[in-house]
């Protein structure tokens, strides 16, 4: 973020800006256009406000503006930030003026999620479940974006099985990235969060935390170990460092979608998942991501150590009774 042209800045939608067009010149930069430089998040109130429509920004004023709102950007890291529920909290975290950093192996999805969101926007291809790769992406995004607030632990997977259908590799590599990589991301970003004097750890667990379906024995023991993982920052680090689960009913992400075509009529499967939600319908990934967001703020400060369910009353209703009917 150090070496980018004043005109970049100005066109990065926090700071409000009207139609601008930016000239530079040796001894500063031209506006030529009514500018309005107060919404940069951070800031109780307007910090420079320009109505001159013809007015010279020295390069001192310049640098002091760019700094300025740079040290005030909140930084958070999101695994599985690519696409489904970890791209919809990028995007959020985003237009809540956080600098964010996706890590994820999806390449093609995290460069065109980079490029959407623009230069608050740093995405590292990176296994997240491989220590050595985890070390030099945190690393990485400290160098870029300073120390890290909030972790976002969203990569997941979730093949189906029972405990006699399920291998050692599968099993294995079901521990590895849904519960392996968040217990790695969490150790590698706490001491940065300790540094800073503030952080929140959000691990996207599942309602499979708490209750299960058919033929899902490793992703449900995987998601239920995260609660455990949660009380554990949450005791050890406290007051300093939060930590919550955020267990989402079904959600409509691609990590569903796809499961749904292992069935030979995935529309009907997805019609039973929503059938299940009191709601009747299952989540977007933007409601999932907004309660993230929620959690990780300020406005959250009680909130440590437990789960948290955005599910649309799934699994209230007492199966089997006539009254269902």
């Amino acid at each position: 973020m150090k070496n980018r042209s004043f005109a970049q800045y100005l066109h990065f939608h926090d700071f409000g800006i009207l139609e601008s067009r930016i000239h530079s010149g040796c001894y500063g930069f031209e506006v030529t256009q009514t500018l309005i430089l107060n919404k940069i998040p951070g800031f109780t109130k307007p910090f420079y406000t320009v109505i001159n429509p013809s007015l010279i920004i020295t390069q001192m004023v310049y640098a002091t503006l760019i700094d300025s709102y740079m040290e005030k950007k909140k930084h958070v890291f999101i695994t599985g930030g690519a696409k489904g529920i970890g791209a919809a909290t990028a995007r959020a975290f985003y237009d809540g003026g956080y600098n964010v950093v996706i890590a994820d192996i999806d390449d093609v999805n995290g460069i065109k999620l980079k490029d959407e969101l623009g230069e608050a926007c740093l995405f590292i291809s990176c296994d997240v479940s491989k220590s050595d790769q985890v070390k030099k992406a945190i690393k990485y995004a400290i160098d870029q974006f300073g120390e890290i607030e909030v972790l976002v632990n969203n990569a997941g997977i979730n093949p189906y099985g029972t405990v006699t259908e399920t291998t050692d590799e599968l099993w294995d590599k079901v521990m590895d990235v849904n519960l392996k990589s968040h217990f790695i991301c969490a150790r590698e970003c706490i001491p940065s969060m300790l540094r800073n004097k503030r952080g929140v750890v959000v691990d996207v667990a599942s309602v499979q935390a708490l209750m299960s379906q058919n033929k899902v024995a490793a992703y449900t023991t995987s998601k239920s170990a995260l609660l455990g993982l949660v009380r554990s920052i949450a005791v050890d680090y406290s007051p300093i460092i939060r930590s919550v689960a955020i267990c989402p009913g079904s959600v409509d992400t691609p990590l569903l979608r796809n499961a749904a075509q292992e069935s030979p009529d995935p529309d009907q499967v997805i019609k039973e998942c929503e059938d299940m939600h009191l709601s009747k319908r299952i989540a977007k990934p933007e409601e999932i991501a907004d309660l993230i967001f929620y959690v990780a703020s300020e406005k959250a400060d009680f909130i440590t150590g437990r789960p948290i369910r955005i599910d649309g009353g799934l699994g209230i209703r007492i199966a089997g009774s006539k009254q269902n009917d």
